[in-house]
């Protein structure tokens, strides 16, 4: 590894950021989403990104396993298991 890339590497994870993961049903499975998307800066704070989590309930209301992840590295947040909403696939959610 390069010192270039592990300093920025550091410099990434001291400037959290945070983005809501879920899953939404396509043709034959399940795809792994979320928001914003990797192209679009990371929330700011991990309480407006579990609010965002909320509010993609009541707008996509066939997506699942909705929670919190690390924008640096896209790592679920300590405690997302219970905060995890809409968790399991399959059958009808919302």
């Amino acid at each position: 590894m390069k010192l270039a890339e592990l300093q920025e590497r550091i410099e990434r994870r001291a400037r959290p950021g945070w983005r809501v993961r879920f899953e939404r049903p396509v043709p034959g499975g399940w795809l792994s989403d979320m928001v914003p998307g990797r192209d679009e800066p990371a929330l700011s704070d991990e309480a407006s990104a579990w609010k965002l989590a909320d509010e993609v309930t009541t707008a996509l209301r066939d997506v699942v396993n909705i929670y919190v992840i690390r924008a640096d590295d896209f790592t679920p947040v300590n405690g997302y298991r219970e905060r995890m909403i809409r968790p399991g696939y399959g059958g009808r959610h919302g």
